[in-house]
């Protein structure tokens, strides 16, 4: 009855049908057959695209989002003093960023990257912005895909780079599958300066750890327990590291809030296992990588998907 009465209201305040699955959401697209569902940004794509074409030049085209030798990009831009006029920075990356975190972490790193220098762009990192844009007019067709009857496994894959920005700190980043469909993700810089490879890793896990955790109370709510979610980690020495409760005297000065992961893999909450570096997937959410790869890691986290000009899923 209250849900009747609930839908009654708001038919009588908004513009409203019914008949199943909704086709838009805020921008996005469903798209549903009997394989699954598919969610995507294509539209809104297109349309920035036509939106800020202006800044564009016509036949350039980029394979990545963000050049693999970006560190060298950013220290060029700490010596240049020119601007570029008239050029709509904020209101490009505002846009690229709600795509990132939308459905589209194939760009998240550069965009993160790029909103840096939103107060004050120089024209280096205009055309860091310029190259998302070209990547994304190649690549309007993706979509994330939800296969009917997967199972409802919770992985991640966790990964960071090492003093890679210019101030010598780190990125870290993470992704999380259900089954085999991308369910977030996450590529952010870190607040402190990591004095290794391992402890970049560490804190990187720790973000990642805080997500996954969260991720389980989530599904025991919706009645799906997790059990201990693994977390694949191409580092040893990190794996390591989180079993140990015998402070290492090169991670002596580790702060205490990253070893809260040493709690959660006592009490089987979550697992680190080792990965190989080629089959880490979360790899791109940390650093810039070459086309080949960055096409390889998007299909097997289920983003290389398409969409028809019949609007069924490939």
């Amino acid at each position: 009855m209250e849900v009747e009465r609930f839908r009654s209201m708001l038919k009588e305040n908004f513009k409203c049908s019914e008949g199943g699955l909704a086709n838009w959401c805020l921008g996005m697209e469903i798209l549903q057959n009997e394989n699954g569902i598919c969610l995507n940004q294509n539209q809104y794509v297109k349309q920035k695209l036509e939106e800020f074409n202006h800044v564009l030049e016509k036949d350039i085209k980029r394979k990545t989002p963000l050049d693999p030798k970006f560190q060298s990009v950013l220290e060029q831009a700490e010596q240049s003093t020119e601007t570029e006029q008239n050029f709509p920075y904020r209101s490009i990356v505002g846009s690229l960023m709600y795509l990132a975190t939308g459905k589209r972490p194939d760009i998240l790193t550069a965009v993160s990257i790029a909103s840096r220098y939103c107060s004050n762009p120089k024209k280096v990192h205009c055309n860091m912005v310029r190259q998302i844009l070209y990547y994304l007019r190649q690549q309007t067709q993706y979509c994330i895909f939800y296969q009917k009857g997967s199972d409802s496994e919770i992985r991640g894959y966790c990964d960071s780079s090492w003093a890679n920005n210019e101030d010598y700190s780190s990125i870290s980043g993470f992704l999380f599958l259900m089954g085999n469909s991308l369910i977030c993700w996450s590529s952010k810089k870190q607040p402190v300066i990591a004095l290794s490879s391992t402890e970049a890793e560490y804190v990187a896990v720790s973000s990642a750890t805080q997500e996954a955790l969260w991720l389980k109370s989530l599904m025991k709510e919706l009645g799906f327990n997790q059990g201990c979610i693994n977390i694949y980690e191409d580092n040893e020495a990190c794996i390591n590291l989180s079993k140990n409760p015998q402070e290492f005297k090169r991670t002596r000065h580790i702060q205490v809030k990253y070893h809260f992961i040493r709690f959660h893999v006592k009490n089987n909450n979550v697992k680190l296992v080792y990965c190989p570096t080629q089959k880490q997937l979360s790899d791109f959410l940390t650093k810039g990588v070459t086309g080949t790869h960055l096409n390889e890691s998007l299909r097997q986290i289920g983003l290389a998907h398409t969409i028809s000009h019949g609007g069924e899923l490939e």
